[in-house]
């Protein structure tokens, strides 16, 4: 059964040969359209900059005051090179906090110590004043028994009798013996309160501040990376608060090179690039061409030829 198409093919054949009898009698050609040349290629070297792909700020995570820059705006550093110096001022603020309560906890603790000393002192006195009064009472017992014993020896007294003085005496021996030991015990303990005068929590404030001694009175804020010193954003004798902006750095872990093409054409192809054989991937952006660093020790600032290939821009035809 015939399609459609079949059917239709007779009326396209003699749409056709009424076409061409048409052109023939108007003396009209056909002929095939011509062909456009494209536009030839050339190579050009431009002048290409190594830049930074990424910035970042440098802050402070102590508060401080800037006592010296260790670097300067264009500086290429690495990672772990110094940039800023400061006074930890929050340290020195801790010092000062931890004297003012030391002193207070010593002019508190020196008061009660004074009252103590005080009232230990007057029985310090009332214990010497007894010791010496029994030692006179001694003094004077012995010169009596001592006249007692040589009655006794002279069989002047009765027995019983010097037997008594003598116990009473040695009684009274006994009790100025005790008085001194007292006495001397006391003395040790006055000293070794002195020595143990102070309480735990101004032992532990004295010990807190020994310990900040040890710590280093500046601190010195280093680059986190290798890069080049963008700007500085702070002077020396400048006070800066936890988490200020010190130095802004260009990062050069990801450096690419930039060219301005000008009027060249469109370019279609990077050869090389800083030596480097390509093709290499590129970009062009508002007249300017950027790819990455071919070679790892490119750093920002690096200038280097990149050899192009372009082509022409065909101009508009009316």
């Amino acid at each position: 059964m015939a399609g459609p198409l079949s059917r239709r093919l007779p009326a396209l054949w003699a749409t056709a040969a009424a076409f061409l009898a048409a052109a023939g009698s108007l003396g009209v050609i056909l002929s095939p359209p011509p062909r456009l040349s494209p536009p030839p290629v050339r190579p050009a070297v431009l002048s290409a900059v190594a830049v930074g792909t990424r910035e970042s700020v440098v802050t402070t995570r102590r508060r401080g005051r800037v006592t010296a820059l260790r670097s300067s705006q264009g500086t290429t550093v690495a990672a772990g090179d110094p940039l800023v110096e400061l006074v930890d001022v929050g340290l020195a603020e801790a010092k000062a906090e931890l004297d003012l309560k030391i002193a207070g906890l010593r002019g508190t603790e020196d008061s009660a110590q004074s009252r103590v000393d005080v009232a230990r002192s007057e029985r310090r006195d009332l214990r010497l004043a007894a010791l010496r009064q029994l030692e006179e009472s001694y003094e004077f017992a012995r010169e009596e028994f001592e006249r007692w014993k040589a009655l006794n020896e002279g069989g002047l007294v009765a027995r019983l009798e010097f037997k008594k003085k003598e116990e009473e005496f040695a009684e009274l021996g006994q009790r100025l013996a005790e008085a001194r030991a007292l006495a001397e015990q006391a003395e040790q303990d006055r000293n070794e309160a002195v020595v143990r005068r102070e309480s735990p929590e101004l032992r532990r404030s004295e010990r807190l501040r020994e310990r900040l001694d040890r710590l280093p009175g500046t601190f010195v804020v280093t680059s986190p990376w290798d890069g080049t010193v963008r700007e500085i954003h702070v002077a020396a004798g400048e006070a800066t608060p936890r988490g200020a902006a010190l130095v802004t750095l260009v990062r050069t872990a990801l450096p690419r090179l930039e060219a301005g093409t000008g009027d060249l054409g469109a370019v279609m192809m990077v050869r090389s690039a800083c030596g480097v054989p390509g093709p290499l991937p590129f970009t062009v952006r508002e007249g300017v061409l950027g790819l990455a660093a071919p070679d790892a020790s490119i750093r920002p600032g690096h200038r280097c030829e990149v050899v192009v290939w372009t082509r022409e821009r065909r101009p508009m035809s009316n």
